[in-house]
């Protein structure tokens, strides 16, 4: 059960993981988790988990998690209250954080190929929408989301916390040009169904 302490803000290790938070990162699919349950989540979804934070008034309840993250070989890193507040606004945290990287490489063909089904967010740009959205796919039993690019970023703090970690259960596909892939979708004998707020209006089950 092997961790390291770090005790100042200044720590390049504690910058580089606020940048993530913040969404300052050049790479797009590393994003930071809070919570036992979304570590979970990542562990059971093959979600690449690079490093974890415990508080350190509460390592002892997470002596279990240490064991996993000694036999996976990631990096555990004790954090103090500043620090904790640092990474956090939540008012009673957990005390268990991590940085994950979601490495799942699936490109249209592939879906297309497979006949999977494919959900589609055009300017959806309110997070709690897009979060609430993707849990509802997943369960609908969706596997597969493309955003466009002008959507809410799917891995900001507000997008995880509305999934409940249904994020980790659908491949996500970024599209600058969502028109075509609507249209290689049609192409290819795909039925295309559009969401509006009318009275005439399906519920989804329905359709």
């Amino acid at each position: 059960m092997q961790y390291i302490e770090i005790t100042s803000s200044d720590n390049s290790i504690i910058k580089n993981t606020v940048k993530i938070i913040n969404r300052k990162s050049k790479e797009e699919n590393i994003f930071f988790v809070e919570g036992y349950k979304f570590l979970k989540d990542c562990f059971a979804n093959s979600i690449i988990v690079e490093k974890i934070f415990i508080d350190e008034h509460k390592i002892e309840k997470f002596t279990e998690l240490l064991e996993l993250a000694d036999n996976k070989n990631i990096q555990v890193y004790c954090i103090n209250d500043n620090l904790v507040k640092k990474l956090t606004n939540t008012k009673t945290p957990q005390g268990v954080f991590a940085v994950a990287k979601n490495e799942k490489n699936v490109n249209l063909d592939e879906i297309i190929n497979n006949r999977e089904n494919v959900l589609v967010l055009d300017k959806v740009q309110d997070p709690g929408n897009v979060g609430s959205i993707i849990r509802t796919a997943v369960g609908l039993g969706y596997k597969n989301l493309v955003v466009s690019s002008d959507c809410a970023d799917v891995y900001s703090q507000k997008v995880l916390r509305s999934t409940m970690g249904a994020v980790f259960n659908i491949n996500i596909l970024k599209s600058d040009d969502i028109t075509q892939v609507i249209e290689k979708l049609n192409s290819c004998d795909y039925d295309t169904i559009g969401s509006i707020l009318c009275e005439e209006s399906l519920d989804i089950r329905e359709v």
